[in-house]
């Protein structure tokens, strides 16, 4: 049994993609590489080995013998281990997922570029694994290398070296611009949408809790 996964973590809406009155609208739709991006969120699980690997798994129950949310597409990341070591409580990944910024829409044969991973952490309320929006802290790589971002290192390790490509950690309500990876300038919006999780008959699994969890969007 599982839910249909959406999950947002990212609502991406190039602030240039404005017009929306007369015949312009969809001339500036056509040319215009701009989207919306609804991902699942997916809970990750630290692996023995290689060191400082994660991978994303699935969700499951007790009562059902299928997961109710389901890894789409696996990746495994890298997570700098500078992310416990100079920070008190640690950093640690908590759900992650990946995003294609530009997307050029022509039916079914619609091509996805410009691939960039993205990690959540936050601080957990009640059921394991549930965290509380404001403190969610999002971090984006263009390469599943997940180094500890300029913004938050110490002065002793400034600049940040040159293969350093990880950006935030950003809010969620956030505008941000990608300063790293293909699609470097984009100004993009990072929304969430709090999700139910059911079973094929509209049975609720887990219903809005004004959490971060995973299948949320």
């Amino acid at each position: 049994m599982r839910k249909i996964l959406a999950i947002i973590l990212v609502a991406l809406m190039a602030l240039s993609f404005v017009p929306f009155r007369n015949t312009k609208t969809v001339e500036a739709a056509e040319n215009t590489k701009a989207t919306m991006i609804a991902n699942a969120l997916q809970l990750v699980e630290k692996k023995d080995l290689p060191p400082n690997t994660w991978e994303l798994v699935d969700v499951t129950s007790d009562v059902y013998e299928e997961p109710i949310v389901e890894v789409q597409r696996p990746f495994e990341f890298w997570w700098d281990p500078q992310f416990t070591s100079l920070f008190s409580p640690d950093i640690l990944p908590v759900y992650a997922t990946d995003m294609f910024v530009t997307v050029e829409s022509d039916g079914h044969k619609s091509k996805l570029y410009d691939r960039y991973y993205v990690v959540i952490t936050g601080e957990e309320e009640q059921a394991p694994f549930s965290l509380i929006p404001s403190t969610v802290e999002i971090f984006i790589d263009p390469d599943t290398h997940f180094d500890v971002p300029e913004s938050l290192l110490p002065a002793a390790s400034l600049p940040a070296p040159s293969w350093n490509n990880t950006m935030g950690p950003f809010t969620i309500g956030e505008i941000i611009t990608l300063t790293k990876g293909p699609a470097a300038g984009r100004t993009f919006q990072i929304g969430w949408a709090d999700m139910t999780i059911s079973d094929v008959d509209h049975n609720i699994l887990h219903p809005n809790d004004g959490l971060v969890g995973p299948g949320d969007l």
